[in-house]
């Protein structure tokens, strides 16, 4: 790829990230695709599909991700699958992208993430047989045996003491170490025999898996123990600060990225009532976008900052300065349809068009 200098100026303490070094906004020289949704083997099958049936392939891919996660094997193959077909990947998180997502996003040559970004640890989830608590880390049976190991240590180091001390020194070194041990044992027995010695395994299997895949995804071990081990839940979030700080290939969105996305964000909530690009919906949708480039006209500045941003939000809303109905973004009404979005410019209205191809293959 050519290198061209970005127009976009970035301020260095902008998330301590400078604009793209290759172009101002890979979304114009990329294919683009939108995946919301859980990532199951369905899904990931589906969007094999969709990047497989295209024709011709740009040099670059782009992703609008969303999801609450699913399996591992289903975003590897996501990620593994867009590696093969291009040669750069920029994956965009505007929304949440976790568990799961966060391991298809690290196949990603270039990750931007917005300040409602959303990543989450790789921890690995368990099913319960408990159906108010259907899921759990499986970090929670390490966490469990830590703390059992340290309160069994100090039991027996506090009944050794109280022996010997009580004892005004008749009880010997070795009486007082058989005793506390004894102690310890009749106390946290009952405890430790409840420990599932198969689930132990299957979850350690389970992590080296996460781990193995994100090693074959580019990651590092350093990044990797930080994913699986640190973050004390699952549900923890990684928000744009903290990935900039792990993730040597995050960064922010230009200004023409962020007006892009927001306009096609903006599209869809209004014509399909939900947002594909910030929220993880519970049935997939996977799409192929096509972006005009008038999606990344500049706005207009005025002598009033915050004039500038209420007349762009009424422009948002509104959809064009006529007045007239906002245009359909593309996206079916089944969650599960693959469709094809193309933006087009309309020079009256100033709003984008679009035209939808129906797709026949569903996804999850």
């Amino acid at each position: 790829m050519t290198n061209v200098q970005s127009e976009v100026d970035q301020e260095p303490s902008r998330a301590e990230r400078e604009a793209p070094s290759g172009e101002e906004c890979r979304l114009l020289s990329s294919d683009v695709y939108l995946f919301n949704g859980p990532l199951e083997d369905e899904s990931s099958d589906a969007f094999v599909d969709l990047v497989e049936a295209r024709t011709s392939h740009k040099q670059c891919a782009s992703l609008l991700v969303s999801t609450n996660g699913g399996t591992a094997d289903a975003a590897y193959v996501v990620s593994k699958c867009l590696r093969r077909a291009y040669e750069h990947v920029t994956v965009y998180v505007f929304g949440r992208c976790k568990s799961a997502g966060t391991l298809l996003v690290l196949g990603s040559h270039e990750m931007v993430l917005g300040p409602r970004s959303e990543l989450g640890p790789l921890d690995v989830q368990i099913l319960n047989e408990d159906v108010l608590t259907p899921r759990s880390s499986g970090l929670d049976l390490y966490d469990a045996l830590q703390a059992i190991r340290e309160e069994a240590f100090a039991f027996f180091e506090n009944a050794f003491l109280e022996l010997k001390m009580r004892s005004g020194g008749t009880i010997s070194t070795r009486t007082a170490a058989d005793v506390a041990n004894a102690l310890t044992i009749g106390l946290f027995s009952p405890i430790t025999e409840q420990i599932d010695v198969l689930l132990m395994g299957k979850i350690r299997r389970a992590m080296r898996i996460a781990k193995q895949y994100g090693r074959q995804l580019g990651a590092g071990d350093s990044i990797l123990n930080r994913l699986i081990n640190d973050y004390p839940s699952h549900d923890f979030i990684i928000d744009c600060e903290e990935a900039f700080s792990l993730f040597p290939n995050a960064r922010p969105p230009t200004d023409r990225e962020a007006r892009a996305i927001d306009i096609l964000r903006m599209q869809v909530l209004r014509e399909q009532q939900r947002d594909l690009i910030r929220v993880p919906q519970p049935r997939p949708t996977i799409a192929p976008i096509e972006f005009a480039d008038e999606f990344f006209a500049p706005v207009e500045t005025e002598d009033d900052d915050s004039k500038e941003q209420s007349d762009q939000a009424s422009e948002d809303t509104t959809g064009s300065d006529s007045g007239e109905a906002p245009p359909p973004s593309g996206l079916g009404d089944d969650a599960e349809t693959i469709g094809e979005t193309t933006g087009k410019h309309n020079d009256t209205d100033h709003s984008c068009t679009d035209a939808t191809e129906p797709a026949e293959q569903e996804g999850g």
